[in-house]
């Protein structure tokens, strides 16, 4: 507990008697001890530092996070796919076509070999004798196809013509929404062109029956 001592004149805020009157003899003792309640001293500084001990308490709580920075991983995907005979050998090409098979099998190792996934493989820079074929990857499709039919005879009720005539309006594929397939580097096989897969695309039909 701190204690500060005071210096100066005191000067008392409150003074009070100590003691209460009682009877001595054929008396009254009306005497008592007078004491000051408070004051204060006349050159002692009131701004003053002194070590408390306490036991106030207080629960508290926090919540702490901390930011973890991860540094950027390049994840692999391995290739998917068989190697392919790039052309014509002539009296050599069973043999590279069995490369081009040993080369596919190879990729069934574990782990790969490094150069699994290249374009190409075998052979010479200016002369591949196999070809990578990713296997495709066939993109979503929707397709949007749209009907309607009118009978005419109830639309033009006084009409001969339009008597026991029906119209039909119909769109096929009317977003002409056609299926994409790509190999592993982004180009689309021969095999798989649009045109080829639905040479058709959006369709338009128009259908007038009459009953005579």
């Amino acid at each position: 507990m701190g204690e500060q001592t005071g210096a100066g004149t005191f000067t008392p805020a409150h003074k009070e008697i100590l003691g209460n009157p009682y009877r001595n003899g054929g008396s009254v003792n009306m005497f008592g001890i007078q004491q000051a309640v408070g004051g204060s001293y006349s050159n002692s500084p009131y701004d003053f530092q002194n070590d408390f001990t306490s036991t106030y308490s207080h629960a508290f709580s926090c919540d702490i996070s901390v930011q973890v920075y991860h540094a950027e991983q390049t994840i692999h995907h391995n290739a998917e796919g068989v190697y392919v005979i790039t052309g014509d050998f002539g009296a050599s090409e069973n043999a590279i076509r069995g490369n081009c098979a040993a080369f596919t099998a190879q990729g069934s190792n574990d782990p790969q070999p490094d150069w699994w996934g290249e374009p190409f493989h075998g052979g010479s820079p200016s002369n591949p004798h196999c070809r990578f074929e990713g296997t495709a990857a066939f993109h979503p499709i929707t397709t949007l196809d749209v009907k309607a039919f009118a009978t005419l005879g109830q639309l033009f009720t006084r009409s001969k013509l339009a008597r026991d005539t029906r119209v039909t309006l119909a769109f096929d594929n009317l977003l002409n929404d056609r299926q994409r397939v790509e190999d592993r580097f982004g180009t689309v096989p021969q095999a798989y062109q649009p045109v080829r897969l639905d040479p058709v695309g959006r369709t338009v039909l128009l259908e007038i029956r009459k009953v005579f």
